[in-house]
Formats: structure tokens, sequence, C-alpha cells
């Protein structure tokens, strides 16, 4: 029981170096939604990044 405390210990504390805790994404005013349409395939607000692809992919 006791090193399983300490693994959560560690793994807490390796998520809040990433910043990846709900604390942090409350302090970094982070909103996330949980979509009940998740995986059909549709992009939600993503840049779409083809252009810049095509953009850099150019022969000069």
């Amino acid at each position: 029981m006791r090193a399983a405390l300490e693994l959560m210990k560690e793994i807490r504390q390796n998520e809040s170096l990433l910043g990846a805790t709900h604390v942090d994404r409350l302090r970094g005013r982070m909103t996330t939604t949980a979509s009940s349409d998740a995986g059909d395939g549709a992009p939600g607000d993503v840049l779409d990044l083809t252009v810049y692809r095509e953009m850099f992919s150019q022969e000069a």
C-alpha cells in the first residue's frame, strides 16, 4: 500500500512539473469540454496546417 502511495505522489509531481494537472488548467484559464460525439472524425476548432505545409514545401 505504501509503495502505491509513493508512486501516486511521484506521478502527481511529474504532472505538476509538466503543467498537466486540473489546477494548472484552471490557473491557465484553459477550458476543456466533454463531447458526446467524440471519435466521429470531424475536426473541431483546429488550425488547418496544410496551407502552411504547401507554402514551405514549394521549391524556391
